[in-house]
Parts: structure tokens; sequence; C-alpha cells
């Protein structure tokens, strides 16, 4: 699984709108993970009351031990899907929330920078200085300049389809992935800001300090002039540029997971509150859930009685079956021998042998009403514990009469 693959989703990621594909996609993936052990799950758990019921209707026949065996390895394969799914659950929804927090820092950096380099209007007011860095003889010319900042609510997305594909295909190797185009904290800080001012004339006392008509400089002169263009002694705000960089920082998951770290000392005995999503955190929560997405077990319908023969637990019951009183086992090795001590059969599938047929017999299970019809499969889906009841009365009828 590539590395060159997982590369390239990270080098697609250019901008805000790149990113936020690129963690949509990752979102996306963490909730598959939790889609797929739940669906996992509920089929073992159908599985398992199928065979248990199979299991209670077929004590005293050919089928009991194999429909024994197979019930006790369904509760198993679902005791651990259980395990994992709840790793998963848990793991995939802290990675979640993290990386909504970390999209969402990235989002409120994108848009005020945006709003600081783009969209803006200044407004110059002139005022008599009596103090100050730059004020000679005891006064000079104040000009207090307002920026407003027009709202960025969103960004034009020019990247190619190419990129946005790629970004987008991040989800298909989240499973391995150790590094991730998250962005870093330290990225998430304004840069430097470059203030360009524009003067003209010659400006000395500021007992005449104005401001343009048009609000543009601030001047010295007797009367306002109309416009800063036609101002012989002014000053003021020609330009603000503000580079805008998207946070396009990886996080070596591995390396962010395994470091120790250092607790940074604090002189201030304040409370401290977090404004960022620390590396970290990201990293752990990633990393987690990466660790929790373990493979799921197999159904018992995706299983064949060979799989099941060979394993430590069939050899035993084959054993206790062979010779219920012996004192100490001896072990089959032959996987054929113990399939057909147990299964009656050598080999073949557990779903065409144990389970379809399961969906074609039929049972009745009286009621002071219409009585409880249906095949094994019908009654497991449908009034499992009605079923379980009823057969579990019958044998316990049996043994009293024993």
């Amino acid at each position: 699984m590539g590395e060159d693959d997982e590369a390239a989703a990270n080098k697609a990621v250019k901008s805000f709108c790149t990113a936020q594909l690129y963690f949509r996609a990752i979102s996306t993936e963490l909730q598959r993970w939790r889609q797929q052990t739940q669906l996992q799950t509920e089929k073992l758990q159908q599985e398992l009351q199928l065979t248990e019921l199979a299991k209670a209707t077929k004590k005293g026949t050919p089928y009991a031990a194999a429909y024994a065996f197979l019930s006790t390895t369904a509760a198993h394969r679902l005791n651990d899907a259980l395990r994992i799914g709840e790793q998963i659950a848990k793991t995939t929804a802290t990675a979640e929330a993290l990386l909504a927090r970390r999209l969402g820092e990235i989002s409120a950096f994108t848009k005020t920078t945006t709003e600081l380099a783009t969209g803006y209007t200044t407004a110059h007011s002139a005022n008599q200085l009596t103090g100050g860095a730059i004020v000679n003889s005891g006064n000079g010319i104040g000009c207090t300049i307002t920026l407003t900042h027009k709202a960025a609510n969103s960004v034009a997305c020019k990247d190619s389809s190419g990129d946005r594909t790629a970004a987008q295909s991040i989800g298909k190797y989240l499973a391995t992935a150790t590094k991730l185009k998250l962005a870093t904290a330290d990225q998430l800080k304004l840069k430097t800001t470059t203030i360009s001012v524009h003067g003209a004339g010659a400006l000395s006392t500021g007992n005449q300090a104005k401001t343009t008509s048009d609000g543009k400089a601030c001047e010295q002169n007797a009367v306002a002039t109309a416009t800063a263009a036609d101002a012989t002694a002014a000053f003021g705000l020609s330009k603000l540029s503000y580079t805008v960089e998207h946070p396009s920082g990886e996080l070596n998951i591995d390396k962010l997971t395994q470091a120790n770290g250092v607790t940074q000392g604090n002189s201030n005995t304040d409370p401290q509150a977090e404004l960022l999503t620390k590396d970290k955190d990201v990293a752990k929560a990633i990393k987690a859930a990466q660790t929790a997405n373990k493979q799921l077990p197999k159904t018992l319908s995706d299983t064949t009685i060979a799989d099941l023969a060979s394993t430590k637990e069939a050899q035993l019951l084959a054993a206790w079956l062979k010779d219920p009183k012996a004192t100490k086992l001896k072990l089959e090795t032959s996987s054929e021998k113990v399939a057909q001590a147990i299964f009656g059969e050598k080999q073949g599938s557990i779903k065409e042998k144990f389970l379809d047929p399961r969906a074609k017999d039929s049972h009745a299970i009286p009621t002071d009403g219409d009585a409880i019809t249906g095949s094994t499969q019908k009654l497991a889906e449908d009034n499992f514990e009605q079923a379980m009841a009823y057969y579990t009365a019958q044998e316990l009828k049996k043994a009293a009469e024993a």
C-alpha cells in the first residue's frame, strides 16, 4: 500500500478547498469503519441466534454436535466483534471530533488571513499631537487610520480536478497512513503585515491638521482639500499587504505518537486555556483509530468445514465425542477425521451444509392463540425468545421424565 499513493493525496492539498475535501474523506472513512463493524456484528448476531435455535431443535440427532459447535463458534466471534466494535466506535468518534476542530481552526485562520489581505476600506482622521515618538518642537500632525475589513465567508476554489480527486483518495490509505496533511499548529498564526504609507509636501506643526474630504489622507492645511490626490502636504495609507498561505504541514503520525514530549513550564500562575488543538492530540487520535481498526471475525457463512476442523477447539470436541470418559485425551490431527466426527462431512461450506437448510425446514410452536410457524431461520429472526423458551421447556420435560 502505497506510500506513493498516500503521498500523492497529501501533495494535492494546496488550498482550503482541497483541505476540506481531504478532511471529509478521512471522516467518511472513519464512519465507514464503524458502519462496517456494525454490519458484521449484526450478521454474527443473526448467525448466533440461528445456530442456537438449530442446536435446540437438533438435540439427540446426528446434527447435535455440529450445531453445538457452530453456536459456540458464533458466540466467540460475536464477542470478538463486539470488543473490536466498541474500540472502533470510541476511537473514531474521538478522531472525528479532533479533525473537525482542526478543520475549524484552518477555516478560521483562512477567513482571518483572507480578510486581512483583501477587501478593506480606510478612513483617516487627522489631529494635532503634543507628544509622541516623532513629534518635534512640541507638536505635530497625528493621523488615525481605521481599516474596515469586508467579511470573507467563502473562498474561490481554483484547484484542478486532479488535485480534488487525489485529495479525496486519502480515505483509501487511512488505515496505514503514517503522514497526514492536517496542518501544524505553529502554522496557524498571523504572518508579517506590510504597510505602505505615501506622503507629499512638507509637514511642520499640527495646528492646521485636517482630514481630506474623501477621508483618504491626513494633511496640513487651513481648509481640508477635497481629495487626497489634490493635497499638497499630506500623508496616508497606500496599501496593506498580507501574504495568504494555506497551512499545509504534514503530521507524522508515528513520530508524534512515539515522542514523550516535554511539558513546558509557565511562569504565569493564571489558568491557561488552549486556543488550538495540539498536533500530538490529533496524531494520537488517528493512531488510536488505526490500531482499533482490526480484522473482524468472519461470519460462519464465509467459513468452511475444513476451517473449523483445523482448530484446537474442534480437535478437543472430536476427542470428547470419541471417548467421553477418557481421563487423558489424544487429539486427532487429521482435519478430515475431526470434520467427519463433528459435522458428518469432510469438507464443504458451512453456509450450504448447515445454515441454508435451516431456511427450508419447518416448525410449529403452540401458543394460546395461533401457533407460531416457520423455518428455523424465520423463527430465529422473528420469534427467537419464544422459540428458545419452547425448546428449553421440551428438554426440561424430557429430563424430568427420564
